[in-house]
């Protein structure tokens, strides 16, 4: 049996222990949820009542009583609790973004692999309805266009919005793509933040065939709504992918006739499918949907634009 631990029980953080229960009660054979953590003793405390589990008040108190752990705290935590974790053989599914530089992923990937621990990292928009259809109906995109826009809210401010929202997009793109991105241009701003609220970024790379691929990402987080959407021009179609709704628009090319079907999809729990590919993945091998490599290329992409915004 596994037994997991959830390592920041914010806002977020309670979402990922949630799903850590329903997996103890749905597989009792091969989880339990044992212990929480967070800084503040009180949500700490608040959350085990809820899920009938114990909490600790030191982190280095999970050392040798658990095998995997979630990490959601503040993204400056990551690097440095993720380390531990590590470096004392526990699996590590941690929040995404990794950490704050690349150089620090890289360090945690070669950890996980000399130690032969599952590294996970939480880019759960992958398990989006939207986007794993995406990718069954089109692998020869040229042109994508993708736009995340959200109201400003307090969590998530402690980094740009680089980190707190462009990461989801990058990893998309990065999944759809067969070489590294390139960036063409880049601009950014802040409003209401010392650090970017806004950015806009363009890219070269190649799609999923080897053709060349374009792409556009926009991002706010001071919008009056929230949108998460992107869409996708091949040779033969446009394809509009509602992340926020779960539904596609495609469009077919060719003829001044466009043929359009729209296609509605279940909402998928994403953390619940996140936590059970991590948890498989130590019980039994499964892969990892999305690994620290991926979490590390992120990373990479995300320096290269921070180095064109000093540039520029």
């Amino acid at each position: 049996m596994i037994r997991s631990a959830v390592v920041g029980v914010g806002y977020l953080g309670s979402f990922h222990a949630d799903k850590w229960k329903a997996l103890s009660k749905e597989f009792p054979e091969k989880v339990n949820l044992q212990f929480v953590f967070d800084k503040n003793k009180e949500q700490s405390k608040k959350i085990s009542e809820k899920l009938n589990v114990k909490y600790v008040t030191e982190v280095s108190e999970l050392i040798g009583s658990v095998d995997a752990v979630t990490i959601a705290t503040s993204t400056p935590s990551h690097y440095e609790l993720a380390k531990l974790f590590l470096k004392n053989g526990i699996h590590v599914l941690v929040e995404k973004p990794m950490s704050l530089s690349a150089q620090e992923c890289s360090e945690l990937c070669d950890l996980a692999k000399a130690k032969n621990l599952a590294l996970a990292v939480g880019h759960s928009e992958r398990y989006n309805s939207a986007y794993t259809e995406f990718l069954k109906r089109e692998s020869d995109s040229r042109y994508i266009e993708m736009k995340r826009w959200a109201p400003f809210k307090s969590r998530g401010s402690d980094v740009s919005v680089i980190y707190d929202l462009l990461i989801h997009d990058l990893d998309l793109l990065i999944n759809m793509s067969s070489a590294d991105l390139k960036i063409k241009y880049v601009d950014a701003g802040s409003l209401v933040t010392e650090t970017e609220d806004w950015i806009s970024v363009g890219f070269s790379t190649k799609n999923l065939k080897g053709n060349e691929l374009n792409a556009h990402i926009s991002i706010a987080r001071v919008h009056a709504e929230m949108q998460r959407s992107f869409i996708s021009y091949s040779p033969s179609q446009s394809v509009f992918a509602d992340l926020q709704n779960a539904e596609l628009k495609i469009s077919k090319m060719g003829s001044e006739n466009i043929d359009t079907e729209i296609i509605k999809l279940d909402k998928q729990d994403h953390l619940y499918l996140e936590t059970r590919n991590f948890l498989n993945s130590i019980y039994n091998k499964e892969k990892i949907n999305v690994s620290g490599t991926d979490g590390l290329r992120a990373a990479q992409v995300i320096d290269l634009i921070h180095d064109f915004i000093r540039k520029k």
